[in-house]
């Protein structure tokens, strides 16, 4: 009966658990002359149909609704002016019956020396030169596992 009975459990296939990691929303607002478009991650365990709002907070102000009705999907392209660099953009997750959950952690808008950036990396300074060095690929990763990206760089001398 026992031999059986490990023959069964043998014989039957075995669950696993996809492992995923914990993400947040990885809010980003990239501008260009005239628009901007917020784009955000849809987490794995969410239905392919869920729905958005997208809110902006300016300076001293409290978060306001850019979008008209929720969205169903991950971008929203809107005016540049109404996302003004200093002000930040947020997503929370909007529930059939209209309720909305928590906002997730907002984007910083801001400005940076070149048309093409989303994000200044500051490169720590006393071991390498910034200036002797070109980045050639950048890796996004959860290095420490608090659910944000850490960006991995691959730097070239220039020297």
């Amino acid at each position: 009966m026992i031999l059986a009975a490990l023959l069964l459990l043998a014989a039957s296939p075995s669950v696993a658990q996809r492992l995923r990691p914990q993400l947040g929303r990885g809010v980003v607002v990239a501008k260009a002359d005239s628009y901007a478009l917020v784009s955000w991650r849809q987490m794995a365990q969410e239905p392919e149909a869920q729905t958005y709002n997208v809110y902006v907070k300016t300076s001293g102000g409290e978060y306001t609704l850019l979008n008209e009705s929720p969205i169903q999907g991950t971008c929203l392209r809107v005016a540049a002016s109404q996302v003004p660099t200093g002000s930040s953009v947020a997503v929370c997750v909007v529930g059939d019956d209209g309720t909305e959950g928590a906002l997730c952690d907002p984007w910083a808008v801001e400005t940076y020396s070149w048309n093409n950036v989303a994000l200044d990396i500051a490169f720590e300074t006393s071991v390498l030169t910034p200036n002797d060095y070109h980045v050639k690929y950048i890796w996004p990763a959860d290095l420490d596992g608090d659910g944000e990206m850490e960006f991995v760089c691959d730097r070239l001398s220039t020297t």
